[in-house]
C-alpha cells in the first residue's frame, strides 16, 4: 500500500491468466504501490475482461481511502506515484480516469479543456477509460455487489460500461487530467480490441501545477470518429441511444454560417503555405484530410465560444501556445485515423498533421458560427 498524509492507496493490476507474466512485470517495475494481480477467474470462459476486474476492485484493502486498478498494459509515468497522489488530493471523492485513449468521446473534453485552460475534464460517453482507475475505497469495494444486480449479458458485458453505470447509479462523478501518468503498451488484446488499432494518450504532458480548474460544460464535442474517419459534432440528447447524438461537421458548420467551399478554401491555403504538404499528403488521403480539418475548426469554434463567455477570455494564439495543448492537438489525426494509416506512420501523423489541426482550431476560434446554439436547439424537445 501506498500512504501519504492521509491517503493510503492499494492497488491491483487485473490480467488473464495468459499474460500473468505481463502483470507481475508492473508490479515488479513499480514496487512502491504494494499492487496485487487480479486475475480472470474463469480463464476459459469466452474472453471479458469483467471478471478480473470484478476481482481487482474487491481486493481493495480494508483500511484503504482510495483504490487504483491498472491493466496489465498500462505503462506508468516515471513520476507516477506523487503525479498520482497530487490527482487524489485535488478529487478526493471522484472517479480518477488516469488515461483517456486519444481517439475517444473522452479525448476532445481533454483537447478542449486543454485549449480553454482547464486542468481536468469531466468523462463524457457510454465507458469508463479503465486502463487506469482509482475510485474511492468504499465505490471500489461496491462494485461487486452492483455486479450481482445489472444485467452483465447486455451493454454492460465490457468491463469499462459496467463502471459508468455503475458510477451514475452511485453518484459519483469521473474525471480525466489533461495531461495523464498512464500510457497503453501494445501487447495484443484478448477481447477482441484489435479492430480498434492504436490506442495511445490523447496528451502525456502535464499541465502547469497553477490550473485547478474543470471543464464540466461537455455538452457538445467536435469529434473525428475513428471507426469511420469522419468529422462530427457530438451532443447531448437525452432521447437518444447513450444520450448522445450526432451531426455531420461540415453540415454544423454550414448552419452557423461556414459553407464547405469557404472551410475547404481555408484548408488548402494552408497546405499551400505548408513546408512540405507533400509529405502529409503521402500519409493520409485528402478525404481523410478534410475530415480532420474539419473535426479541427469545430473544435476552434467550441473553443472560441467558450472562451468568449469566460471571465478572462484567452486568444487563440496565446492558447495555442501551451505545451499540453500542442500535444492533445498532435494526436487528434492519428487518434481519429488509426484504422485508415498503417501503424508505422501514425507518429509522423501526429507531427505532419499538428499544424494543420492548430491551424484549423485558430481559424474556428474567431468565427461566429454558433455551435453550442445549433446543439441546443437540436436537441430541444
Amino acid at each position: 500500500m501506498l500512504v501519504r498524509g492521509d491517503i493510503r492507496l492499494s492497488g491491483a493490476v487485473m490480467a488473464h491468466p495468459a499474460r500473468r507474466g505481463r502483470a507481475q512485470d508492473l508490479v515488479e517495475r513499480h514496487p512502491e504501490l504494494g499492487l496485487r494481480i487480479a486475475l480472470d477467474p474463469r480463464p476459459s470462459a469466452p474472453a471479458t475482461a469483467l471478471r478480473a476486474a470484478r476481482e481487482a476492485w474487491a481486493s481493495c484493502a480494508d483500511d484503504a481511502t482510495h483504490h487504483l486498478v491498472l491493466q496489465d498494459d498500462a505503462v506508468l509515468r516515471d513520476d507516477f506515484p506523487d503525479a498520482l497522489l497530487d490527482l487524489i488530493r485535488a478529487r478526493p471523492a471522484d472517479a480518477l480516469c488516469l488515461f483517456a485513449e486519444w481517439g475517444g468521446l473522452a479525448a476532445n473534453a481533454v483537447r478542449l479543456a486543454a485549449l480553454l485552460g482547464h486542468a481536468w475534464a469531466e468523462v463524457v460517453g457510454e465507458y469508463v477509460p479503465s486502463v487506469g482507475l482509482v475510485l474511492p475505497a468504499p465505490v471500489a469495494r461496491g462494485f461487486g455487489a452492483y455486479l450481482d444486480t445489472a444485467d452483465t449479458t447486455g451493454p454492460e458485458s465490457t468491463d469499462d460500461v459496467a463502471l459508468m453505470g455503475y458510477l451514475r447509479s452511485s453518484g459519483v462523478s469521473a474525471y480525466v487530467p489533461v495531461g495523464g501518468p498512464v500510457e497503453h503498451g501494445d501487447a495484443p488484446s484478448l477481447v477482441g480490441n484489435e479492430r480498434q488499432g492504436r490506442r495511445q494518450a490523447v496528451c502525456d504532458v502535464p499541465v502547469d501545477p497553477s490550473r485547478k480548474s474543470t471543464l464540466t460544460e461537455t455538452g457538445a464535442l467536435s469529434h473525428l470518429w475513428w471507426l469511420q474517419g469522419t468529422a462530427f459534432l457530438y451532443f447531448a440528447d437525452a432521447r437518444a441511444p447513450g444520450g448522445w447524438r450526432r451531426e455531420p461537421a461540415d453540415q454544423v458548420l454550414a448552419a452557423g454560417g461556414l459553407p464547405a467551399g469557404e472551410v475547404m478554401a481555408a484548408l488548402r491555403e494552408r497546405l499551400d503555405a505548408s513546408a512540405d504538404p507533400k509529405a502529409l499528403r503521402d500519409i493520409v488521403s485528402d478525404v481523410l484530410l478534410r475530415e480532420v480539418w474539419l473535426s479541427s475548426v469545430l473544435l476552434g469554434c467550441l473553443a472560441g465560444e467558450h472562451n468568449r463567455s469566460a471571465p478572462a477570455p484567452v486568444p487563440a494564439d496565446v492558447a495555442l501556445r501551451d505545451a499540453s495543448v500542442r500535444r492533445a492537438l498532435a494526436t487528434l489525426a492519428p487518434g481519429g485515423l488509426r484504422r485508415f494509416v498503417p501503424d508505422h506512420r501514425l507518429d509522423d501523423l501526429a507531427v505532419l498533421a499538428e499544424p494543420v489541426v492548430r491551424a484549423g482550431v485558430e481559424y474556428g476560434w474567431g468565427r461566429e458560427a454558433g455551435v453550442l446554439e445549433f446543439a441546443t436547439r437540436a436537441a430541444a424537445p
